[in-house]
């Protein structure tokens, strides 16, 4: 006959034997401990996002937009830089030696200047014979390009014409940066402009701001371009930016001038700009090919002339 052994244990030797015996194993979370679980997970990430927003917007409103506008947007440049960024102002001797001959004297070349502003242009119907010379707009800023400039360039070549391209300043950024961009968008054509490239300073973006008071970031731009292209560039604007902003800066003297003049004469333009090489004289011109209205310009034949050379 079995007998069995029975053991009074006290609650504390009870659970002594238990731990020993491991006669409770670990009960597993059910359902409601594993959502809870889940979603604390989601809510700290969500934390982590959010501070990471906040350092984004923070870093944002403290550096500059130039720099700002650099970090989001790094320039992969297709050329190699001869020297540093950084560099000295341009060497005038290298400037032409410039003198404004009366107008009557001069023999003029027609062209026109185009951008995305002027839409999907028909190059067929351009005919060749009433257009000397084309400019079309490059970049602006720091990071843009025209959406309209590699199509412009590659059928307009079949005119076999001088072709140029410009940049627009943007005030606030940096000059080096700009430059950079517009020698990116350079390097993208698929031939070299046979024009001197254009710095567009318009006066709309300037607001009160003098345009002295970017007269660095202006002259790094003038400087590493002619360093890179070879050629000095042309500095574009209105009469009135040239008589009350930029007349005495010094620096500027010698570069030649591509001047925006809706009037039937040329104006003069005080020193130290010698020379108007390029007059834009119409903002409502009609150019076959060009829907709506056509920029239109003239050239002076020595320019021209000197660039065939």
């Amino acid at each position: 006959m079995n007998k069995r052994l029975r053991i009074n244990l006290t609650d504390e030797e009870s659970e002594k034997l238990s731990a020993v015996l491991d006669l409770n194993p670990p009960r597993k979370p059910d359902k409601l401990e594993r959502f809870i679980k889940v979603t604390s997970l989601f809510i700290q990430l969500g934390i982590l996002v959010a501070l990471l927003i906040i350092a984004f917007v923070s870093i944002k409103e403290v550096l500059p937009q130039d720099t700002f506008a650099a970090l989001m947007n790094p320039v992969n440049i297709d050329y190699q830089p001869s020297q540093p960024v950084m560099s000295p102002k341009p060497n005038q001797t290298s400037k032409p030696s410039l003198t404004n001959t009366p107008v009557k004297n001069q023999k003029w070349i027609k062209g026109i200047d185009v951008s995305h502003w002027q839409g999907e242009i028909e190059w067929t119907e351009v005919l060749p014979e009433k257009i000397g010379f084309i400019f079309m707009k490059a970049s602006e800023g720091s990071s843009y390009e025209d959406p309209k400039l590699l199509k412009n360039w590659q059928y307009s070549n079949a005119l076999k014409v001088p072709r140029g391209i410009y940049h627009v300043f943007q005030p606030g950024d940096s000059g080096a940066v700009q430059a950079h961009q517009f020698l990116k968008v350079r390097a993208g054509l698929n031939s070299k402009p046979e024009l001197p490239a254009v710095l567009d300073l318009e006066s709309g973006k300037f607001g009160s701001r003098a345009p002295s008071q970017f007269i660095i970031e202006i002259e790094q731009w003038l400087d590493i371009v002619e360093r890179e292209t070879g050629s000095p560039p042309i500095l574009y604007g209105s009469l009135n930016l040239f008589k009350e902003k930029l007349q005495g800066l010094k620096s500027l003297k010698g570069y030649r001038i591509w001047l925006a003049a809706y009037q039937k004469e040329l104006p003069s333009v005080p020193s130290p700009f010698f020379e108007i090489s390029v007059w834009q004289h119409s903002q409502t011109g009609k150019i076959a090919g060009i829907k709506g209205d056509a920029l239109l310009d003239r050239a002076k034949q020595e320019f021209i002339d000197s660039i065939k050379k």
